[in-house]
């Protein structure tokens, strides 16, 4: 037992010395110091993303059938001319003194106004005409065919 006792202690001597020293600075080796890498001047400037406009309203609407009720009727540089059965109504504004009815078919907009017919350029239609009722309109096309087109409500 006391030959253990001596190895305990022994032990703990060079455990406690050994954890103390510091290694004297001739023997450290000489190792260049290395500066952190400083990024380039081309990835410190930030670029902002290109922005994007969304241009739809300039073209037709893809859930309308381009069958003879869907189709338009127009020239290169004419104003289109709609087909009556493929109108909808989307809104009637009154302000007291005029109103207007705002029309979508065939992928174009269209506001009836003072009954007359007028393409989102605010070019007359020629041969429609219509007049403006409180909750629908009545459109006449050039052959004197009408067609009443009611105001659909939103559902909820």
């Amino acid at each position: 037992m006391r030959i253990a006792l001596i190895n305990s202690l022994y032990l703990i001597i060079i455990f406690l010395t050994a954890c103390g020293s510091k290694e004297s600075p001739e023997l450290r080796p000489n190792l260049p110091k290395i500066a952190p890498k400083q990024p380039e001047a081309a990835a410190l400037k930030k670029v902002a993303p290109p922005r994007y406009a969304y241009t739809g309203y300039k073209y037709r609407d893809p859930f309308i059938a381009l069958n003879a009720k869907g189709a338009m009727l127009k020239g290169l540089n004419d104003v289109p001319i709609p087909n009556i059965d493929s109108l909808s109504l989307k809104g009637i504004l009154d302000d007291g003194k005029q109103k207007i009815a705002i029309l979508v078919g065939g992928g174009y907009s269209f506001m009836l106004m003072d009954g007359n017919l007028f393409d989102s350029r605010r070019r007359l239609v020629n041969g429609i005409t219509g007049s403006i009722k409180k909750d629908s309109v009545v459109i006449i096309d050039a052959i004197k065919k009408s067609k009443e087109i009611k105001l659909k409500e939103e559902s909820k």
